[in-house]
């Protein structure tokens, strides 16, 4: 117990408050010590220091989250056209695709449609039930639709048809409908 309160005692003798001394040279520069070493100097006692309380706040309600809406169920979903089996006679390869949706394409909730052709996206991101593909290759496809919600997650997939493009080859030669006349010298 003796020593105890020596050295808490001991603290208390050799703790010493710090003061401070200003004073300027003969070249007029300002200098601060906490030790006197000029004969001009003198002491300096420095403003109180400024405090604030702490702010008080309540804390921020945790966010609600959003209400998710449903997920649309769909309860019909194909591909109304071309038919399975379907032979598609165009040179550019074009093909035309209407398809049938019940309910209605849910846009609010991002609800998107894209269009694949022998598993490969042809058209991303469409909200019509007509769409247009182009250049598609002379031969056998499967098409298939499929509805994506804005976290681009399959939400539905329709029917897969089987279609069979023929386009005239480019290897054979062209044949006129109407032969030539000979000219006239």
């Amino acid at each position: 117990m003796k020593l105890l309160l020596y050295l808490v005692l001991s603290l208390f003798m050799f703790s010493t408050h710090a003061e401070l001394y200003k004073w300027v040279d003969k070249n007029g520069e300002t200098f601060y010590s906490d030790e006197p070493p000029h004969e001009n100097a003198e002491q300096l006692i420095p403003p109180p220091l400024t405090t604030t309380p702490a702010i008080k706040y309540k804390p921020k309600e945790k966010a609600k989250p959003k209400e998710e809406h449903a997920e649309t169920i769909y309860k019909l979903f194909k591909i109304n056209s071309p038919a399975q089996d379907e032979t598609i006679r165009d040179n550019t390869g074009n093909i035309n695709i209407t398809l049938l949706l019940e309910p209605e394409l849910d846009i609010k909730n991002g609800h998107t449609i894209s269009v694949l052709v022998d598993s490969q996206k042809k058209i991303e991101g469409s909200t019509g039930l007509t769409a247009g593909l182009k250049n598609i290759d002379r031969g056998t496809h499967s098409i298939q639709a499929v509805i994506k919600n804005k976290k681009k997650k399959i939400i539905k997939s329709s029917n897969s048809v089987t279609v069979h493009v023929f386009r005239q080859s480019t290897a054979l030669p062209q044949h006129n409908k109407f032969p030539q006349l000979p000219r006239n010298p």
